[in-house]
């Protein structure tokens, strides 16, 4: 009789000792791939993060330079942003971008000073209308004034507002060249409604999505998304489902892809009638019941 008790009481035990190591053991595998699916989320996040900052602070410089500004100081961060991008180290990349645009805004303060308010275009225009001219009399000492206080702006506001511009000026340009402009156009519009509404943060994701979009254009080819096939020789087959091409740039997808392989952008499942977004599985639209082909 006791050594049925003894027998019981180990067994009891080592189920015990076995149960307690399995939960050790699962709770261990668990924050591990809690843990990784932490690191591919911040990883997306950074990449995504670099990316902006770079067409940015790309966007800035091309203005620029086209106002005559000389942005040789800034290039070579840009170049070294282009690299680390490459490399895959985002977070040194996002650095970059950002010290380069900081460099744009001061050679375009510097400048503005210099010229006393006029861009360098104007300040051209006008240097030749000044020679030879010379302050005869001093003007009388002003009275001291007290320290202007700058008003701080709110965040993102400058890179947004600089953002529209630039791609405002670039759909323009690409309208005037019979290029299909419609999606950088309606991309667009909604960042400048954003941007009026004081979302800075939308308005200035918005604004470079619709670079990407018109950088995808393909240099001056039609957008496939935009026109049917026009021959059977050549003919373009149009996606049948969100997922075979980006929804920012029109690149063509391969199945299981989760980020661009042209844009870098993250993929989303939307529906190709009316552009709303999905979820995995869905058979049809929610909004327009369109039928979903997978």
């Amino acid at each position: 009789m006791n050594l049925t008790i003894q027998t019981a009481f180990i067994l009891a035990v080592l189920i015990a000792v076995l149960i307690l190591a399995g939960y050790l053991e699962w709770s261990y595998a668990r924050g591990r791939l809690t843990r990784k699916r932490r690191a591919r989320l911040a990883a997306g996040v950074a990449r995504e993060e670099a990316f902006n900052a770079s067409v940015t602070t790309k966007a800035i410089m091309r203005n620029l330079r086209a106002q005559g500004y000389d942005v040789a100081r800034a290039e070579p961060l840009v170049r070294q942003t282009d690299a680390e991008l490459e490399m895959g180290n985002f977070t040194n990349a996002k650095l970059l971008a950002e010290d380069a645009r900081n460099t744009l805004f001061d050679i375009k303060s510097a400048s503005v000073r210099q010229t006393g308010g006029l861009s360098k275009q104007a300040a051209g225009e006008t240097s030749s209308a000044q020679k030879g001219q010379e302050i005869r009399q001093a003007p009388p000492p002003a009275e001291a004034q007290p320290p202007v206080t700058q008003k701080k702006l709110p965040r993102n506001y400058a890179e947004a507002s600089f953002t529209i511009r630039s791609v405002e000026t670039e759909v323009e340009k690409a309208s005037g060249e019979s290029k299909n402009t419609e999606i950088p156009a309606k991309i667009l519009a909604e960042a400048k409604e954003n941007f009026e509404d004081e979302r800075y943060d939308e308005a200035l994701r918005l604004a470079v999505r619709a670079s990407r979009s018109l950088a995808g254009d393909g240099g001056g080819e039609t957008n496939i998304q935009a026109i049917p096939p026009q021959s059977p020789e050549k003919s373009v087959e149009t996606p049948k489902a969100a997922n075979h091409v980006c929804g920012e740039c029109g690149a063509p997808l391969k199945a299981g892809d989760s980020f661009c392989r042209k844009c870098g952008g993250r993929i989303t499942l939307q529906c190709p009638s009316c552009g709303e977004q999905l979820s995995k599985g869905d058979t049809f639209c929610g909004k327009c019941g369109g039928k979903i082909e997978s």
